[in-house]
């Protein structure tokens, strides 16, 4: 499958499926997924997948829960990103994993495993229906108070999980690696009834955000994360109001590479295109991550109304490429 990034300012129906009426077979799992629990900030280009109480006549469990999927062609060695933020209930795990049914499963968990007191990172795998050995990170921070950056790395001997860019959990094949492509998915769900696995749930209604994720094919060897403004900001004032807008490069190769430009740039209501900014010969060692950010001060010469942003970068023959758009008001 292709390389991409999802800004989630949309759902494309031939790209993604919300999980809709069924609960899974596994009593842990003590939430029937409801579409209306898959929620989209379209203007911020954020997905909620949202637990509450199940209200519905037909229920079987006792809350509500969210989930989407990818559909059609499988994905397989790459890199995988995720920027999210997790629930803050213990009791409550906000997911991203891959699977490709009882083949195989890669999984970033993020809930209140080991001691309960605070959130922390669950990497695991399975193939064949072999399980690997949990891993259980301390992140350091609290991933429910702000978004962070996770990513599993997959080749056919390894899998590397990575947080904001630093390694922190790695499998060689004690357990054999999935080889098998699969699907995507994101979920947050209640482990009511399972305290000593993620904590005792409230029952309060909860959500785990996510703001971007990205595939990179393997022989694909840098990815461009999704562009998105700092703070959260989607409107500025054109009395000398700034907006800043920030992507991060990271080169998962064995060698440097070299970006001869970068921008982020922007179309108004009038489709006239405005940079903020260019930056020009950005080196990446092997393994790095760098942060590309600019601001830009806007006037009353600018036209009001809904702006497009877009983070763009120029290969080595010249030509541009455009990141998904993300939408910000001028006021």
């Amino acid at each position: 499958m292709a390389s991409f990034i999802e800004n989630f300012n949309s759902l494309d129906p031939s790209l993604w499926s919300v999980a809709d009426g069924y609960a899974e077979p596994a009593i842990i799992y003590d939430a029937t997924w409801r579409i209306a629990n898959a929620s989209l900030d379209s203007v911020n280009g954020l997905l909620s997948l949202k637990i509450t109480p199940d209200t519905a006549p037909s229920a079987t469990r006792t809350y509500a829960a969210g989930e989407i999927k990818s559909v059609g062609a499988a994905y397989g060695f790459g890199s995988y990103s995720v920027r999210m933020k997790a629930s803050s209930e213990p009791g409550v795990i906000s997911a991203f994993f891959l699977s490709s049914g009882g083949a195989g499963e890669i999984d970033i968990q993020l809930g209140y495993f080991g001691d309960h007191s605070h959130g922390m990172l669950r990497c695991n795998y399975s193939t064949g229906g072999s399980a690997g050995t949990p891993q259980i990170i301390e992140l350091g921070f609290d991933p429910t108070a702000a978004f962070h950056t996770y990513t599993l790395n997959w080749t056919a001997s390894t899998i590397v999980w990575m947080v904001d860019g630093n390694q922190v959990a790695a499998a060689f094949g004690t357990t054999p690696i999935p080889t098998i492509p699969g699907q995507i998915f994101l979920n947050c769900w209640p482990t009511t009834g399972n305290d000593a696995f993620a904590g005792a749930y409230s029952g309060h209604p909860t959500a785990a955000v996510y703001d971007w994720l990205s595939y990179t094919a393997s022989g694909e060897d840098l990815s461009i994360g999704a562009a998105s403004f700092v703070s959260g900001t989607t409107s500025v004032f054109r009395n000398g109001g700034t907006l800043t807008g920030t992507a991060f490069i990271t080169n998962y190769g064995g060698s440097s590479a070299l970006i001869p430009a970068a921008k982020i740039t922007s179309t108004d209501p009038s489709g006239n295109a405005i940079d903020f900014g260019l930056a020009t010969d950005i080196y990446i060692a092997p393994g790095q991550t760098v942060p590309v950010a600019m601001s830009r001060k806007f006037f009353q010469g600018d036209l009001p109304g809904v702006w497009q942003g877009f983070f763009a970068y120029q290969g080595d023959d010249g030509s541009w490429t455009n990141g998904n758009p993300f939408i910000f008001y001028v006021i």
